[in-house]
């Protein structure tokens, strides 16, 4: 294993070189609503508790109803466009949102 990060609480290693498809684990596409919130950045996560507008009071009310996100559901995929058409997440946020694959912590 080579180490590429280590700053004493968190460690990512390697084993050196790129994994073939084969190695690679899908995760699926439901992870659990911290890990969904943890995607956005602090600023977008701020934007979005503190709205005014009903659709996006609407989309953070659901989201605390839930124990998990799935990000293929047309619900999820429609709330993303929505933050992205009132400012909320910048063009290409959702896209990065949705198929960052899910990793085992995320679960």
């Amino acid at each position: 294993m080579n180490v590429l990060f280590d700053n004493g609480t968190h460690k990512i290693e390697t084993v050196g070189r790129l994994l073939t498809a084969a190695e690679l684990v899908y995760m699926g596409t439901k992870l659990s609503k911290r890990a969904f919130m943890q995607r956005f950045t602090q600023p977008e996560r701020t934007l979005i508790r503190k709205s005014t507008d009903d659709i996006v009071i609407d989309i953070y009310e659901d989201l605390q109803a839930v124990n998990n996100v799935d990000l293929s559901l047309q619900d999820t995929i429609n709330a993303l466009t929505y933050l992205t058409a009132v400012g909320i997440l910048i063009d290409g946020r959702s896209d990065e949102i949705l198929n960052t694959p899910v990793t085992e912590g995320e679960i």
